[in-house]
């Protein structure tokens, strides 16, 4: 057969206009015919499985907006360049910082832990404000991106105050509790600005508070330090605030990493690591007698590097997500992996690099 005719055959078959007389007229031509049809569909499929591989081996995009499912905020702060908020996807690491966002370098304490908070109820976010002076926080809302300040000042005292480590929301997110460096917790409304105090939180048992939590269903308070009376142990108290009354003190093991459940009041954390033990995650459960500790990790977790106030709870994938890594403010820069651990079973689930990410000062998951 010339060449012109398998060419024309080729061409026909590929084109869809074969011509059928001369499938009748020669059985070779024919059979070339379908043959070269089956090639074409065979390198069709070829190559719709390769373009259907490399969309698959493509690099994953950044979020584009909030997903409960799989996401998590967080606070990243880039020396001599400022402050972000980011929405971080937990399955591919990927994130997106939303540039409305951004506050000078020092208006978000350097100290990592609960110095901001979303409240996911009204889509705002509240952090400490230092920059302005002490006393501050602001209120910025993550659709407009307008912002508010709130005086921290006392009226019965005639002083500002100056908000120790964390903060909580209250019932329905309309205001905050904190504690001062003075272990004096106060309730800050977040429409009228009114700041209240709640009460001195200074025990005898606690030399030195580590952690200050709010329990929103038990409407309790719970602190945590050094112990005065036994070297190398945590000791804490908690606090009810209707009674005003102390319910329970004791001595607990050092942890740290402490998360507490949005939806019931649990409390996760993690053990600090020992000669014969590395970090395990424990969970705390809260009663009017005081708090009932128990290992949920049944072997060390292949984690390292632990921020200790960089974690949060995600109830859509049930999971206590912590940050790791190195912190670097000059040089090669840091390098951030969140782990997720089951909360049934205390194990390690999965973690993701987070790569090209700054400094971390803060996560929130819902």
């Amino acid at each position: 057969m010339s060449d012109f005719l398998l060419l024309k055959l080729l061409k026909d078959s590929i084109m869809g206009t074969f011509v059928q007389k001369n499938i009748v007229m020669n059985p070779f031509i024919k059979s070339m015919a379908l043959s070269s049809n089956s090639i074409f569909l065979f390198l069709i499929l070829i190559v719709a499985v390769s373009c259907k591989k490399d969309d698959a081996d493509m690099d994953p995009a950044p979020p584009t907006s909030y997903d409960a499912s799989s996401h998590v905020y967080a606070t990243m702060i880039e020396v001599r360049e400022g402050t972000w908020e980011t929405i971080i996807d937990l399955e591919t690491g990927k994130f997106r910082r939303i540039e409305e966002t951004k506050s000078p370098g020092s208006s978000i304490e350097g100290t990592a832990g609960t110095t901001e908070m979303i409240d996911f109820i009204n889509n705002r976010r509240i952090y400490k404000d230092p920059a302005n002076g002490t006393g501050h926080i602001v209120v910025q809302d993550l659709e407009t991106f307008e912002s508010t300040t709130i005086d921290l000042f006392d009226s019965d005292t005639g002083r500002y105050l100056t908000l120790f480590g964390d903060f909580y929301f209250g019932p329905d997110n309309e205001y905050i509790y904190g504690l001062t460096s003075a272990y004096d917790a106060y309730k800050v409304d977040l429409d009228t600005k009114e700041v209240k105090l709640i009460k001195s939180l200074r025990t005898e048992n606690i030399k030195q508070v580590q952690r200050f939590i709010y329990l929103q269903d038990r409407d309790q308070f719970l602190t945590i330090g050094n112990s005065q009376d036994v070297e190398d142990s945590y000791a804490y108290s908690l606090y009810d605030i209707e009674s005003q009354s102390v319910l329970a003190e004791d001595i607990m093991p050092r942890l740290f990493g402490f998360a507490v459940h949005p939806n019931n009041d649990q409390i996760y954390a993690l053990t600090y690591p020992t000669d014969d033990r590395k970090f395990r995650m424990v969970e705390i459960t809260v009663n009017d007698n005081g708090l009932q500790i128990r290992q949920k990790s049944s072997s060390d977790l292949a984690i390292d590097e632990l921020s200790t106030k960089v974690q949060t709870i995600h109830t859509a994938t049930n999971s206590y997500i912590c940050r790791g890594g190195s912190t670097a403010f000059e040089g090669e820069g840091p390098e951030n992996t969140l782990y997720s651990i089951d909360l049934n079973t205390g194990n390690l689930k999965s973690q993701v690099f987070l790569e090209d990410y700054k400094n971390m000062l803060g996560i929130n998951g819902e």
